[in-house]
């Protein structure tokens, strides 16, 4: 799956997380790039953050499936990072809907966990998993006798 327009992995070149295809020149080069992504033998393409227009105009350029991250309607299928959506991420784009805020629960569930190791309460022995009573003392006799022999 080709990746065309915004590439969070090259944000530093780009100047940041800005929506491409802004003029018609980059608009035609994301369409063009798109198709030559098609010849190179790509099986879908994944485009994010331009304009509805450009996607209309990949979707109509190319014969494989074209799904969106922040691309528009036009496009075969839609996706987003879910972290973006509920909360979990300090940026969130302008294309991911807002489902939630599970933040402040994760940090209290987490902090919850914190409290729970510092104190010595976890792990606990409902925590742990258990030898059959033989085996244990087997295996505590056999490591007592490797101790005794390397020392």
């Amino acid at each position: 799956m080709a990746h065309l327009g915004l590439r969070p992995q090259s944000v530093g070149l780009v100047g940041g997380y800005r929506f491409q295809g802004r003029t018609a020149a980059e608009a035609a080069a994301v369409v063009g790039l798109g198709r030559k992504m098609q010849q190179a033998g790509a099986a879908a393409l994944l485009l994010e953050a331009v304009p509805p227009e450009v996607s209309e105009a990949v979707v109509a350029a190319v014969d494989v499936p074209v799904i969106g991250c922040g691309a528009g309607p036009a496009c075969h299928g839609h996706v987003f990072v879910t972290h973006d959506a509920v909360g979990l991420s300090p940026h969130v784009p302008r294309f991911v809907p807002k489902l939630g805020d599970l933040a402040g629960p994760a940090v209290r569930c987490f902090g919850d966990y914190v409290r729970l190791v510092t104190s010595g309460q976890y792990p606990a022995a409902e925590h742990q998993y258990e030898m059959p009573a033989a085996e244990r003392d087997r295996f505590v006799r056999a490591a007592q006798s490797e101790t005794a022999r390397r020392t």
